[in-house]
């Protein structure tokens, strides 16, 4: 009997430190679920209320304000800031839900990315939202991202929301920038490399480089006026004088009186015209401070396009009537319909020169440094002496 009661409570203590173990493990699953709810769950109705978002990193804190239906980066001047980029914060803030809590201890934030944006070498990012009225809507410390172990599609992000010291692991995306110009419109312009026939660039002491083709098949463009005794060196230097503007981005921005004011290297600069075959033409002009290329643009219809166009309507007028004598009027109307999927859009170059203009002439960018390389070349960096003639004059 006395073995059975010893029994009896080695069981209850069993099912007691089992229970123990099971509800410990149980607490915490709890806690999540009872926090796994969206991080700001009024910001979906609200955040047509967002008019101004306010990002601190390690450099200067910026603002991305929102005039009309457009987003603009008042540091920049006002520049247009990528619609895209501040809409998928915006939905992605909104969407942030919360996964689990982490540590809530300072000395560990560093390693979670989540340390205050101020402090010496941070990599965190602070970002608040707010209404016209100056209302704050959300704001969270973005700290480093990571890739779920359960689920490969799924992005993770540690935070910490507005002045709470503890940190989260949530479920979502939403894009990061350290500075003004990340989430600025980057594209300045983009003209396919087929569409033009005529780069020429005209340094400021009278060096010029042109280079064309007469076909918009062609594949490659051909340097103009070669000096005597040298050939081409390398023929993608050519490409790249060519496609300067199939995909043209700025490294900044400001607007133009400010850069009309600054000062650059006089004899350093250069202008840049680049013609296309259904006559659009873009003039720019390039200054430089030590490595820095800065460029102003305007477009323009190239009038000696649609000159050359009117000729050959009229060269083809006549032949016309000479076929039409010969032939009859059925020849006459087939080359009429041959030349009328040729003839060139004024109507339409005129409306791109408009939208162009109104886009540009605001403006001064900056340019990637291998951009400004691609253009400031002379003739003695494309060409080379061929080696036959180079040997013949050392021997």
């Amino acid at each position: 009997m006395r073995g059975f009661r010893w029994i009896f409570v080695l069981i209850v203590l069993v099912v007691a430190t089992v229970g123990a173990v099971y509800w410990s493990d149980r607490a915490p699953e709890e806690d999540l679920a009872a926090n796994d709810e969206t991080v700001f769950p009024s910001l979906f109705d609200r955040i047509n209320e967002v008019a101004r978002i306010r990002i601190e990193g390690a450099d200067d804190p910026f603002h991305i304000v929102r005039a009309d239906d457009a987003w603009m980066l008042e540091e920049k001047d006002g520049y247009p800031a990528a619609r895209d980029r501040v809409h998928r914060l915006l939905l992605g803030g909104a969407s942030l839900k919360y996964l689990e809590p982490k540590t809530s201890r300072p000395e560990y934030y560093s390693e979670l990315g989540v340390e205050d944006p101020d402090e010496a070498g941070a990599d965190s990012l602070r970002i608040r939202l707010e209404s016209a009225a100056g209302e704050e809507l959300a704001r969270w410390v973005l700290g480093n991202r990571r890739t779920s172990g359960a689920n490969r599609d799924r992005s993770e992000l540690y935070v910490r929301i507005a002045d709470d010291p503890q940190v989260w692991l949530v479920e979502g995306s939403v894009p990061s920038g350290r500075s003004a110009v990340d989430w600025a419109q980057r594209d300045i312009v983009a003209i396919p490399v087929e569409r033009t026939r005529r780069v020429t660039l005209r340094h400021s002491d009278g060096d010029v480089i042109e280079v064309s083709k007469a076909d918009p098949a062609d594949s490659e463009f051909t340097l103009q006026d070669i000096p005597e005794g040298r050939e081409v060196d390398a023929a993608y230097r050519i490409a790249d004088i060519g496609g300067f503007i199939q995909d043209l981005r700025l490294d900044d921005v400001r607007s133009r009186p400010g850069y009309d004011e600054e000062e650059f290297d006089a004899d350093n600069g250069l202008s840049l015209s680049v013609v296309t075959f259904d006559g659009l033409r873009v003039i720019g002009d390039l200054k430089r401070r030590d490595s820095d290329g800065w460029l102003v643009l305007r477009a323009e219809v190239d009038e000696e396009t649609f000159a050359a166009e009117s000729e050959r309507e009229a060269s083809a007028q006549d032949d016309d009537g000479a076929d039409a004598a010969e032939n009859g009027e059925e020849a006459a109307d087939e080359s009429d319909a041959e030349a009328s999927e040729d003839t060139l859009d004024r109507e339409a170059i005129v409306a791109e020169v408009e939208s162009l203009n109104e886009r540009w002439s605001k403006w001064a960018y900056k340019l990637p440094s291998y951009k400004v390389s691609y253009i400031t070349v002379r003739m003695e960096g494309l060409t080379r002496i061929p080696e036959s003639e180079s040997e013949s004059e050392e021997g």
